[in-house]
């Protein structure tokens, strides 16, 4: 009997721990990507924007990790990093990014929002990133623009 109590205790305590985790674990995420933008920007000599409204965020489910784009205007670079994999880190030109949209679904009641980017990649094309409402999405829409068209 103590034992069934024991692993029925044990298996409450993994529960809770997991939906704590799923309640923070993002944006405890965007943090250590965040903390990675000045890193890059030491290792490379460039000075990507770290503001959180200024970069991309994308969860990436295979590696359990954020995604995340950051620009730097001044150099006309854009950076994909990961938050915990030091060892993704690539940087590219302006003129990678080919185009971009808004797109939505709708669910019932529920719409998704997202900003779709094409790029100069053959073997990753499009690149995905949700965002929170269509006013987030149209506000990356204008940044693009102003960012990749000068």
């Amino acid at each position: 009997m103590a034992v069934f109590v024991f692993m029925v205790i044990l298996a409450l305590g993994g529960f809770c721990y997991f939906v704590y985790w799923a309640a923070t674990g993002d944006e405890r995420a965007r943090s250590a990507a965040q903390a990675r933008v000045p890193e890059i920007n030491a290792e490379h000599g460039l000075s990507f924007d770290a503001e959180p409204e200024h970069i991309l965020w994308k969860w990436d489910w295979d590696r359990w990790d954020v995604i995340f784009m950051a620009f730097d205007q001044q150099h006309r670079k854009l950076v994909l990093a990961s938050g915990k994999d030091k060892t993704f880190c690539r940087i590219e030109d302006f003129s990678w990014l080919r185009g971009w949209s808004h797109t939505w679904k709708s669910r019932g009641e529920h719409i998704s929002h997202r900003i779709e980017l094409e790029t100069a990649d053959l073997n990753c094309p499009v690149l995905f990133y949700n965002v929170k409402s269509d006013y987030a999405a149209s506000r990356w829409i204008a940044r693009l623009n102003l960012l990749i068209n000068g």
